[in-house]
């Protein structure tokens, strides 16, 4: 802890965040535990559907895709919220307009606390993984390409929670719309079952989000397996199969959207922001 305070008011941040976890430690535990009998409930379920006869390939493709679900829906829903989470409660507490009259710049504060949230969605992932591991074959190929996918998608999550915050600071109905979103994004986005699974109509709509794809690449790298989304009889369609394969078509595609939601969420929490400061007050709630 002392370490992280070097780095100034974004070690704070940081610090600040860890502090809350390690003075709440049940509270961190039990959401773990609450993840775990999640996954295992996904699991469970489906092997009511598998063929006896293949019941060992199933088991390893199942859990793939449970387990690599779960990661990513731990880092969105501890990312994606941070930012607004961390507006409502400052407001809440009637601290968030004195954070703008310090000397520490919000913005660093407000990655310092994504930064927070980012280690303790590792230290998850590793218990969780570990814990699943116990009892079935986790499939990990191709480890590093697969950890690249995930910092690509961290830093697509922590813009889109830019946008968040800014919505939330309209809104000022926290609870209720993150929840929301945490649901539709869990239903469109395949996050615990194969998107070929999906009906058609949702299916159209979960190419139009951009989780989809950093799901669809993570988890199908780990797996082994060919991107469900964007195939290589797509990138032949298209002619791009002299340059391009599936996979690597759909990775381009998704630094292009993490560029583009990091940007947009810059503007829109800016621009939010500097809104309400200028005609209410963003202590006011």
């Amino acid at each position: 802890m002392k370490m992280i305070s070097r780095f100034g008011p974004l070690g704070s941040a940081i610090k600040k965040e860890l502090f809350v976890e390690l003075r709440y430690p049940l509270n961190f535990f039990s959401g773990l535990l609450m993840i775990f009998f999640i996954g295992s409930w996904f699991i469970l379920s489906a092997f009511a559907f598998v063929d006896p006869k293949t019941i060992k390939q199933s088991a390893l493709n199942i859990g793939g895709y449970a387990i690599w679900g779960i990661v990513i829906f731990m880092f969105m829903t501890n990312i994606m919220w941070s930012v607004a989470n961390f507006t409502r409660r400052e407001q809440l507490n009637g601290t968030l307009e004195q954070l703008y009259l310090s000397s520490s710049s919000p913005q660093i504060v407000l990655l310092g606390g994504a930064i927070g949230q980012i280690i303790v969605g590792l230290i998850g992932t590793t218990i969780i993984v570990g814990g699943f591991s116990f009892f079935m074959q986790v499939p990990i190929n191709n480890l590093l390409l697969g950890a690249y996918i995930l910092l690509i998608t961290l830093l697509m999550f922590l813009g889109l929670s830019l946008i968040f915050g800014a919505l939330i600071l309209r809104m000022k109905r926290a609870i209720v719309v993150l929840n929301l979103f945490q649901f539709v994004f869990m239903l469109i986005c395949g996050i615990f079952y194969p998107f070929s699974s999906i009906p058609e109509p949702i299916y159209t709509i979960s190419r139009l989000v951009p989780i989809s794809y950093a799901v669809d690449l993570f988890r199908n790298t780990l797996i082994g397996t060919k991107p469900e989304l964007i195939t290589d009889s797509f990138v032949k369609n298209i002619g791009l199969e002299n340059f391009f394969s599936g996979a690597s078509f759909e990775l381009l595609l998704l630094h292009i959207l993490t560029i583009l939601s990091c940007m947009l969420g810059w503007y829109f929490y800016a621009n939010q922001e500097n809104k309400i400061r200028k005609n209410e007050g963003l202590s006011n709630y």
